[in-house]
């Protein structure tokens, strides 16, 4: 048996939404974004990145989630007017379950997705430049990347859990996505020179949930220091490699074969 147990705490209305800028403006946006989480309470979460608008247009934008005071919230969201102004701005007051559907209208079922991600050493200017490159060359509109912050609760436990990437402050996540199965090559090639154009800033870690069907050679990245500790439990409770119906963690025995059981 597998247990769980969750610390809950009451969250009703939140200052959240996101606002859209001109591409044109990405490299400002992103190195206004930087700045703007270098001392972000924990109570703020936010992301930033590339991608297309609720019209389908691709923008420079910057979503946020501000679960403590309201006036506090809106005192930080007033921060964003030194980008001028908006094409698109709807961050305000809402119920917290509204801002956890915020962007469901993105991801339609059914469509073609390739993703690729990394933790990033650190937001440079020169990994910004190499960024707005790679994003604004796209091949569909609705391809995008975004940039997560990570920072408070995330940050501060010890590395000694199944997550070790607590040390790197922005994780890069690089989506290929189209309802047509006839782009998935097209896709899979811009993700992966994307991503591969990104290397020189990347700290060689990545979040498992954004690991893909080739990225099984990556596995230990998402898992750090404390990768081969869960090998171990691997060899222990599954030697054969039953349970292998995702991002897998091979045994032993599977390793040494080469593949999987």
């Amino acid at each position: 048996m597998t247990e769980f147990e969750y610390r809950l705490h009451p969250l009703t209305t939140v200052l959240g939404g996101a606002v859209f800028y001109p591409v044109e403006k990405a490299t400002e946006v992103l190195q206004f974004f930087r700045e703007f989480t270098a001392s972000a309470p924990d109570e703020l979460t936010c992301v930033a990145g590339i991608a297309p608008d609720p019209q389908g247009i691709t923008r420079a934008a910057i979503a946020l989630c501000h679960s403590g005071e309201l006036s506090d919230g809106e005192k930080l969201a007033r921060r964003l007017d030194a980008l001028g102004p908006a094409v698109i701005n709807v961050i305000g007051p809402m119920p917290y379950p509204q801002q956890q559907a915020l962007f469901e209208p993105l991801y339609p079922a059914g469509w073609h997705h390739y993703w690729k991600s990394n933790f990033l050493r650190a937001l440079g200017d020169d990994a910004i430049d190499v960024l707005v490159e790679q994003a604004t060359t796209k091949p569909h509109p609705m391809a995008h990347a975004v940039l997560e912050h990570v920072h408070g609760a995330a940050r501060n436990l010890a590395e000694d859990t199944a997550f070790a990437n607590r040390e790197h402050e922005y994780n890069l996540l690089i989506i290929g996505m189209s309802p047509e199965a006839g782009d998935a090559s097209t896709l899979k090639q811009w993700a992966r020179r994307f991503w591969k154009a990104m290397r020189p800033h990347s700290a060689g870690r990545a979040y498992v949930n954004y690991l893909v069907e080739d990225d099984q050679d990556r596995i230990a990245e998402a898992y750090g220091p404390n990768y081969h500790r869960l090998v171990a439990l691997k060899n222990k409770y599954d030697p054969t490699n039953f349970l292998r119906m995702n991002q897998n963690i091979r045994p032993t025995a599977a390793e040494t074969a080469g593949g999987t059981a």
